[in-house]
């Protein structure tokens, strides 16, 4: 035997949904976009007839909201040295956070934190997600405190 869906919840017979009087919530558009497609037509829908020098008229605007391409960055750093005439070479060194051949930066490491500490990401999946989502081959050394 089928049930059928009632219109309105057990709980207090309202119907589901957004309730008479309910102030509602939706996306806002921005003032400044940080790009403008125009969408001008170029030919008649009807007879196919160029009209690309006519003149032309706004007539409405949609926006949509997305994230940038996520794409990491790779920073190499090179040191030299030099010869002085006294014949003393002098060698420039690292900054101090570049401690390895390669390590992550600070974002990725913020990131891990984030995602550990306040999100709970287990580090099998925080791995997933820096490979699916970044693509940042990512391999985790963890030092236990002693």
């Amino acid at each position: 035997m089928f049930k059928t869906k009632s219109k309105f919840t057990k709980k207090d017979r309202k119907k589901p949904g957004g309730q008479k009087g309910r102030k509602g919530n939706t996306l806002k558009m921005v003032k400044e976009p940080d790009f403008i497609e125009k969408h001008i037509p170029e030919y008649c829908s009807c007879c196919g007839k160029d009209i690309r020098n006519t003149p032309y008229e706004f007539v409405g605007k949609r926006q949509v909201i997305d994230i940038p391409k996520i794409k990491f960055e790779t920073t190499e750093h090179q040191i030299y040295k030099r010869i002085c005439s006294c014949g003393h070479a002098t060698k420039s060194s690292y900054p101090t956070q570049v401690n390895a051949h390669v390590s992550y930066g600070n974002n990725i490491e913020s990131l891990i934190g984030y995602f550990h500490t306040r999100q709970y990401v287990p580090f099998k999946r925080m791995q997933e997600i820096f490979h699916d989502v970044f693509r940042v081959p990512f391999f985790f050394v963890i030092e236990l405190p002693q």
